[in-house]
């Protein structure tokens, strides 16, 4: 079941997380067409992300490297501050063969946090399988 979410959160993440970059300039309005499958209300573009620093003023090294750690810091963060991080990956996974590896698999497991983080809980006895048709 956890490898389901895993994936599950892998492929949101690949499909929807292409902003992960620098705050967007004066000049770019939020809601013009930016293309790469991100919704229109992102602010964050490939053009308003920097490759060289895709999360901006957004110090992403406390994270860490696995869910664990992640989901820890992610606790200490405001919501405007999540909702940064979220739109910066649904840009940079959209658009994965501009940016750093290293950026591509944080929000990789960014998404996958979000995605537990906001899961419904499990019931305890009840089978993580769904019901047969």
């Amino acid at each position: 079941m956890r490898n389901a979410l895993f994936y599950a959160g892998a492929a949101i993440a690949l499909a929807c997380a292409p902003a992960l970059a620098q705050a967007p300039a004066a000049g770019d309005a939020p809601g013009a067409a930016v293309g790469g499958g991100v919704a229109a209300e992102n602010p964050f573009t490939v053009a308003n992300i920097d490759p060289a620093n895709p999360f901006g003023t957004v110090d992403v090294t406390m994270a860490g490297a696995n869910a664990e750690s992640m989901q820890a810091w992610a606790a200490s963060l405001d919501a405007e501050l999540k909702t940064e991080i979220t739109q910066r990956c649904d840009v940079i996974s959209a658009n994965s063969s501009t940016f750093p590896a290293d950026a591509v698999g944080f929000c990789t497991t960014w998404t996958t946090v979000q995605a537990n983080e906001t899961a419904t809980p499990a019931v305890p006895g009840a089978s993580p399988l769904p019901a047969p048709m």
